[in-house]
């Protein structure tokens, strides 16, 4: 039997190239959408940052994942380099661990800068990863009734 593999390879390969030479430029477009009278365009990507890996909480804790987030309508403004406000991050339970961990509940406060790169440009070379920079502003604990244990099972 022969091996049919390189020719669907090589077949599927052209289709692609040949498909995306033949898509519209207007498909390529900025995309619109409006809700409740407000038009919003949706620019693409046009930030990425990072949190760094070794980042600890107030409370020793490294800061890991999120679960939950929510935006701090209150806290944002616009200014001439960009966007700057909170977000609201509630963490993942803990890190994993065999046996039981005493993980305290507790809620993020992340501080964004939004810095997006202007459109049609290209970032700075050297500066591709730090159009959103998010620092942790506070860790709040949550507090729970006195009969729960900490120990997550």
């Amino acid at each position: 039997m022969k091996n049919l593999f390189p020719a669907i390879v090589h077949t599927l390969g052209a289709a692609l190239i040949v498909s995306s030479m033949l898509t519209p430029i207007a498909a390529l477009a900025d995309s619109t959408v409006t809700v409740g009278g407000a038009a919003f365009v949706s620019k693409g990507l046009v930030a990425v940052g990072r949190v760094p890996s070794n980042q600890r909480d107030k409370f020793g804790e490294t800061f890991g994942s999120g679960s939950g987030m929510s935006i701090d309508s209150a806290s944002w403004s616009k200014d001439a380099a960009g966007y700057k406000g909170k977000l609201w991050l509630l963490p993942d339970r803990g890190y994993n661990v065999d046996g039981t961990t005493d993980y305290r509940e507790r809620l993020n406060t992340l501080s964004i800068a939004l810095t997006p790169t202007a459109a049609g440009a290209a970032p700075a070379a050297g500066a591709r990863e730090t159009g959103v920079k998010a620092e942790l502003a506070d860790t709040s604990p949550m507090t729970r009734a006195p009969t729960l244990p900490g120990l997550i099972p």
